[in-house]
């Protein structure tokens, strides 16, 4: 789901305009009950909205979308519990709660499950899927598609990592330090993700911000070179953009005046996925042979 409501009026005004209902993605809960049995339901449902991802919503009537606010206290850390001990591989979920307005120690609570690179998942010794609003158990031929398509998704992932050492700008003869490559790409995205969040014209104001000038650049090494805060050239991708230092042009490309100490780049990509290099992840001390790895390298 791309959008989740935040409070009460925003669930009641949705539900009320049909934006909020059982779906593939979305499961309405009226009510929590207690009780192994009732732990084994939710992880099901957990499982069962991990193959494609989703929301569930506690707090509404499934069948007539009535709101039916409940106590939130412990709901957080039971489904933390059961995600982590009853669900076979465990799920990380995220809980968001918010309460009501007509009676404060009541509310609601929406608990989003990501679409999990490792599904299916097992609940009492059986693969859990979802149909178009109820949960099934799966068939023997829809598990071997998921695995299938699990084992192609390793596969592309080696193949993005061998794509990006291919893209190494130092010459192969002075290669003499470690050399790191960092990739995130989301599980689902869109297109222009990162688009969305930032826009077009703020967004090389944003890296710099954000990023190489940011929190992130705290507590990386100091007196380390390259480092996050020397990628404060920023350029424009064919899909995304590039936060280097001085020594690397836009697509990799070393300056005449480079050599293997000098490369760093941070790309951001409109899907929402990063590429990370850094040339000199490690340096040889001169007088002993143990190498030293920055405290960037070892973070990441």
């Amino acid at each position: 789901m791309r959008w989740v409501p935040k409070n009460e009026a925003e669930l009641r005004h949705a539900i009320a305009e049909g934006l909020i209902e059982e779906s593939h993605h979305c499961d309405l809960k009226r009510m929590l009950a207690t009780g192994r049995g009732a732990n084994r339901d939710i992880a099901k449902d957990l499982a069962a909205m991990a193959v494609d991802g989703g929301a569930l919503i506690y707090g509404v009537d499934e069948a007539n979308g009535d709101l039916r606010p409940f106590h939130l206290e412990g709901f957080r850390e039971r489904v933390d519990q059961i995600s982590g001990s009853l669900v076979d591989e465990p799920l990380n979920v995220r809980v968001e709660e918010f309460l009501s307005t007509e009676d404060p120690s009541r509310g609601y609570a929406v608990v989003l499950v990501p679409e999990s690179p490792t599904a299916p998942h097992m609940v009492d010794g059986r693969y859990r899927g979802r149909g178009d609003t109820t949960n099934r158990v799966l068939s023997d031929a829809e598990v071997l598609r998921l695995h299938a398509r699990r084992r192609q998704a390793e596969e592309e992932i080696e193949d993005l990592i061998r794509k990006e050492i291919e893209r190494d700008p130092t010459p192969l003869d002075k290669r003499e330090q470690a050399h790191m490559f960092v990739i995130a790409e989301p599980v689902s995205g869109r297109s222009e993700m990162l688009l969305e969040t930032i826009g077009e014209e703020n967004a090389t104001k944003w890296i710099l911000e954000n990023l190489i000038h940011g929190r992130p650049s705290i507590q990386l090494t100091e007196g380390w070179s390259p480092d996050l805060g020397g990628a404060s050239s920023v350029s424009r991708a064919a899909d995304g953009w590039s936060a280097h230092s001085s020594y690397i042009a836009p697509g990799r490309q070393p300056t005449s005046e480079a050599d293997e100490e000098d490369f760093f780049e941070v790309e951001l990509r409109e899907n929402g996925g990063a590429r990370l290099f850094c040339s000199r992840a490690s340096v040889q001390h001169k007088d002993v042979s143990d190498r030293v790895f920055s405290k960037l390298s070892l973070e990441a």
